[in-house]
């Protein structure tokens, strides 16, 4: 084992849906990740002025500022400019999808997910 596994990751989840920051808090908590929440892009660009998780993971539709203007207000951003965004969504749409690209997603996750695909592609974007 290597001193880096044994350092916990810590995760923003980005939701508006309690139901679906509860289901994301339980499937990261069960694999140790510390999970910090925000209800809205506002609220996660307010956690990350102080801090910078390894990771976000994000819904698109959300009011005020959606996660596509999120993901790109987090590029903007010289400190995060490399911090790894999952987004997850309902739409399925190949347009979607090239616009949070070109926003600056890192992966792409579609609604309803499975606990594992969401936990692989974590660990592929942060080890």
């Amino acid at each position: 084992m290597q001193l880096r596994d044994l350092i916990m990751k810590t995760i923003l989840i980005v939701d508006d849906s309690t139901t679906i920051r509860r289901i994301l808090q339980e499937a990261l908590s069960s694999e140790d990740y510390i999970v910090l929440e925000a209800k809205d892009g506002h609220d996660a660009l307010t956690k990350l002025e102080t801090t910078i998780p390894d990771a976000v993971v994000s819904d698109i539709h959300m009011p005020d500022l959606n996660g596509l203007e999120l993901v790109s207000r987090i590029r903007e951003d010289e400190r995060l400019k490399a911090l790894p965004v999952l987004v997850l969504t309902t739409e399925r749409e190949k347009e979607f999808k090239q616009r949070a690209r070109e926003a600056g997603a890192t992966a792409w996750l579609a609604k309803p997910f499975d606990d594992d695909v969401l936990l692989t592609a974590l660990r592929r974007l942060i080890g």
